[in-house]
């Protein structure tokens, strides 16, 4: 018996970490060995009703009878079934095979449901909602009893939306903190199920089905719900998805922690009642579309809060984790790998939001260029018990931007062979069609040109404004020698605000390599400054305008790039050259002169400067640039040659022969120091004669 008792044990331990599947092979081979053991029937009914199989569990209670969780079983039974019944009668349907359960139940145990029911409050807080509201309230008023709506200073139309879907209204002043209020919302309903879902959220009219079930099971103390997160202006091809527990008992007991991202599991945790997942239920969110983020400026508004709960709580993993993630939302990446990296060491081994954290970490870092930090994060993720497809993707995400195409092929194979498990937090994209995407990019790398097409399409299908599908796809067309159609791929994501940049580049490569420097030039210039911090597209702007001959638009870079930084010694001498071409003589001669201020050591520029005042007929002051600028640099035959120009200009015919013998004799084939060498000696034998 003692043995029994240990596998029943066992068996609880797997049960509370939510390992039904292994929890009931234990306690169904124990009954196979003692099919009488009171003990194990009870222990697997209790198992049946957490993995909502009831009906199945009140065969097992009269075989329970004199085991020590008997009366447990028997309760729970006697409360979902009467709960049951009276969610038939609300809707006005029979079910015989609940009332005969019910008798069934009552027969054996003879006990009265306890304090359940099923009617439910939807809680809202809400301010200044009149655009998302009443598409809300539309959703749940079908599946509400009643809806709580607690306004924190709307100045817009939002409570009269309320009112007028017959809201329970509530006014409670703001106090950065989001706890304090949804806590009112909770004080002010008088459901035994609390809802909880913001304005700017939809639940799914295919959920409601699924929501009653949940009202039935007074065993639970809440239930997990999907919610996608649109991320695109319009549409649902980007989604971040989360399960957060969002239905739950209401009592007295049940509250909110937490300013921001704020939590109701832990108060849960404490009535000793397991959660479980509503498969079929889903809520949409719309307040991360940019419209919203913009409006409401979401992100900085969450840091701060997250930045006031870590002054109380510093090495708080999950909100460490909610300021990372917030950051990396922002693409501000040194910070999100920051906070990711702290909320790392303080994980525990139990956190539902593991596998997203180290995502985020890997992610950032590889944005960073740090990729060798990005696998050992993702080692150690799958080291701690959090792998997933998160990390098995950006570990081929890292592999591929260190251009390790093979070992990159091999982990994004692994990663699209894994499951999206339906509790797992992070880019639903990755599920859908953004590991696809990767790999076409790896194997885009290894010339396989044509499977990488066809996955970007895939990809494209599925999310067709995806602007890095359209810049890999049109990249890959050009590179298989099909250039117009690249320029139309590259063209459909000129429009998007991040990638539209690099789709701007890659089509102007493609028109300078057809000849047409002109768009080419714009393109170009368009794409710098849409990403103004690249130095890599204003070389290219700058490049293509000289290859061009358009010295207009390489002065116009350089002033362009002059008002967002400064500029070095080299960069100032070619804006002068530039400059001096187009008659500004006198701004040339303030960029040479600055060059040399930062850098008194840049011969090119002494060179160029003596150039200028050469043209302008300053011999002199020409001669003694070019002598300055050949201290710094004694090997330029150029520099002696020039040298010897304006030395021959001022009438000093000895000097000038020095300065072009010393040109030759460092380049004996120097056409021009030979033929005004001749022409000085020739200059000087008429004189001496």
């Amino acid at each position: 018996m003692a043995n029994a008792q240990q596998v029943l044990q066992r068996a609880r331990s797997l049960a509370e970490q939510y390992r039904h599947d292994e929890a009931e092979r234990l306690i169904v081979k124990l009954l196979s060995e003692e099919p009488s053991n009171p003990d194990a029937s009870a222990e697997l009914g209790i198992l049946y009703t957490f993995t909502q199989r009831e009906i199945e569990a009140v065969d097992l209670l009269h075989r329970a009878s004199g085991a020590e969780r008997f009366s447990e079983l028997a309760q729970s039974l006697t409360d979902h079934f009467h709960c049951r019944a009276l969610m038939a009668k609300k809707l006005g349907i029979d079910d015989p095979l609940g009332k005969k359960a019910m008798e069934s139940v009552r027969a054996l145990a003879g006990l009265e449901p306890g304090n359940v029911g099923i009617r439910l409050s939807a809680c809202l807080i809400v301010r200044n909602e009149e655009a998302h509201l009443e598409r809300c309230l539309a959703s749940v008023r079908r599946i509400a009893d009643e809806i709580v709506v607690v306004d924190t200073g709307s100045t817009d139309g939002t409570v009269a939306i309320a009112e007028r879907f017959g809201a329970t209204i509530g006014h409670f002043d703001w106090v950065d903190d989001f706890s304090a209020a949804r806590n009112e919302s909770l004080r002010l309903a008088t459901g035994d199920w609390a809802l909880w879902i913001d304005a700017d959220e939809e639940l799914d009219a295919s959920s409601e089905n699924g929501v009653r079930e949940a009202l039935m099971r007074p065993q639970f103390g809440g239930f997990y719900v999907q919610i996608h997160n649109l991320l695109d202006e319009s549409g649902d091809a980007n989604q971040y998805v989360h399960v957060p527990v969002r239905l739950f008992k209401r009592c007295d007991s049940v509250r909110f922690e937490g300013r921001v991202h704020e939590q109701i599991t832990p108060s849960l945790k404490a009535l000793g009642l397991p959660n479980a997942t509503l498969e079929s239920v889903k809520i949409r969110h719309y307040g991360y579309r940019p419209s919203d983020m913009a409006s409401k400026d979401k992100i900085q508004r969450t840091v701060s809060l997250i930045e006031k709960e870590l002054e109380e709580r510093p090495d708080d993993p999950f909100q460490l984790f909610n300021l990372a993630n917030a950051q990396i939302v922002a693409r501000d990446y040194a910070s999100a790998a920051a906070a990711a990296g702290a909320a790392v060491r303080h994980l525990e081994r139990e956190s539902g939001y593991g596998s997203q954290v180290y995502q985020i970490l890997a992610a950032s870092l590889i944005e960073l260029g740090r990729y060798d930090e990005a696998l050992a994060a993702c080692d150690e993720c799958d080291e701690r018990g959090f792998a997933s497809v998160l990390s098995q993707f950006e570990r081929a995400h890292a592999l591929q931007r260190m251009n390790r195409d093979e070992d990159a092929l091999a982990a994004i194979d692994r990663c699209l062979a894994m499951e999206w498990p339906l509790e797992l937090t992070g880019d639903y994209g990755i599920k859908t069609h953004k590991r696809q995407l990767l790999k076409g990019q790896i194997i885009a790398q290894l010339g396989r040109f044509t499977e990488a097409v066809e996955l970007f399409d895939f990809a494209l299908a599925h999310d067709p404004a995806n602007t890095v599908a359209l810049y890999s796809k049109a990249a890959t067309l050009d590179a298989m020698g099909q250039p117009i159609e690249a320029l139309k791929v590259f063209e459909a994501g000129f429009g998007d605000p991040f990638m539209g940049p690099a789709n701007k580049k890659g089509a102007a490569r493609v028109y300078q390599r057809l000849g047409q420097l002109d768009v080419a030039c714009q393109l170009f210039e368009e794409a710098w400054r849409g990403r103004p911090m690249d130095h890599g597209f204003w070389v290219h702007w700058v490049q293509c305008a000289e290859a061009a001959g358009d010295m207009p638009a390489v002065v116009r870079a350089y002033e362009a790039y002059n008002e967002r930084a400064e500029l070095s010694a080299d960069m100032l001498v070619n804006w002068g050259r530039a400059l001096a071409t187009c008659g500004d003589h006198e701004k040339g001669l303030n960029c040479f002169t600055e060059a040399l201020k930062r850098d008194p050591t840049n011969a090119n520029a002494y060179f160029n400067c003596g150039d200028l005042l050469y043209q302008l007929g300053h011999f002199a002051d020409a001669a003694h640039l070019y002598e300055s600028g050949l201290r710094h640099a004694p090997l330029n035959a150029d520099g002696w040659f020039v040298l010897g120009n304006s030395l021959a200009q001022m009438g000093l015919g000895q000097g000038a022969q020095t300065a072009y013998r010393q040109a030759l004799n460092i380049n004996a084939k120097h056409a021009g120091a030979q033929a005004n060498l001749a022409l000085v000696e020739e200059g000087m034998k008429e004189q001496a004669a």
